[in-house]
């Protein structure tokens, strides 16, 4: 979802009648003036009211209407939201929620998120030898991987359709197709994923991707298991299918990927 723009004249008779701690610039830029993180809060409630941005109140840039960067010249401005969870340590034993039941099944399809032999040159899985099925090409990313509790960061390689950020699965990574589509339902937007990171203010949470991390910690891509994009991941991600106001516990999701049936 794009950062909305915010012209502060059609909100400027609100802010005046609540007398909130706000300055317009005399030179009528359209920029809300504030003190406090709070002063942002009741002038901007439109823009916050689906619950998937949030409010800051930072020093502005040198630029438009003369202002220059310091404390005295703070903005309001609106961000994606930044507290939105998508850690799974809730969710042992607990389906309540669709997050929570999907990624339990994904996990009890374990064997989904590997390829055998057979696939190797597919979409998400290996080469074969050094070769894609026609059509693929061999892609280059970061990834998180091993252990799943403390993952390290390493180069991998699948086929991916041309152009596709396509993402294989691995131990470190299992399930995260699942914590991405929550992202993605939560914000109505294909460009959220699930960030691992570490510490509890800056891990587990959903962020719009950065083609420049690896993925798991942020970077982007859309998992291909068993040769296929996951079928957790649901296309209709706005209009009549994105609430007006999210919530963490009212997220979609497609059928988890079976793992392959093993012969005798």
């Amino acid at each position: 979802m794009p950062i909305r723009s915010l012209v502060a004249s059609a909100l400027f008779a609100v802010v005046a009648s609540l007398g909130c701690n706000f300055i317009m610039n005399p030179d009528g830029d359209g920029v809300f003036r504030c003190d406090n993180p709070d002063d942002c809060d009741v002038p901007l409630q439109d823009a916050l009211a689906d619950k998937r941005t949030q409010s800051r109140c930072a020093a502005a840039g040198g630029g438009g209407g003369g202002f220059t960067q310091s404390q005295d010249n703070k903005v309001c401005s609106v961000l994606d939201k930044e507290d939105v969870s998508c850690n799974p340590a809730p969710y042992a034993n607990d389906d309540s929620v669709p997050v929570a039941k999907a990624y339990n099944d994904a996990l009890d399809e374990g064997g989904a998120y590997s390829c055998a032999q057979e696939l190797y040159g597919s979409a998400g899985c290996p080469p074969n030898g050094s070769t894609c099925n026609e059509g693929l090409e061999l892609r280059t990313y970061e990834t998180l991987s091993g252990d799943a509790d403390n993952p390290e960061q390493t180069e991998a390689r699948v086929c991916a359709p041309k152009g596709v950020a396509a993402v294989a699965g691995n131990s470190a990574v299992r399930g995260f197709d699942v914590l991405d589509q929550h992202c993605r339902s939560y914000f109505c937007d294909d460009a959220f994923v699930c960030n691992r990171g570490s510490g509890t203010s800056s891990g587990w949470r959903c962020v719009r991707c950065d083609p420049d991390k690896a993925y798991g910690n942020g970077g982007c891509g859309t998992m291909y298991l068993q040769g296929a994009p996951s079928t957790v991941y649901t296309a209709d991600l706005g209009g009549d299918a994105c609430d007006d106001v999210a919530s963490a516990d009212k997220t979609e999701f497609g059928p988890v990927v079976p793992a392959p049936v093993v012969g005798p």
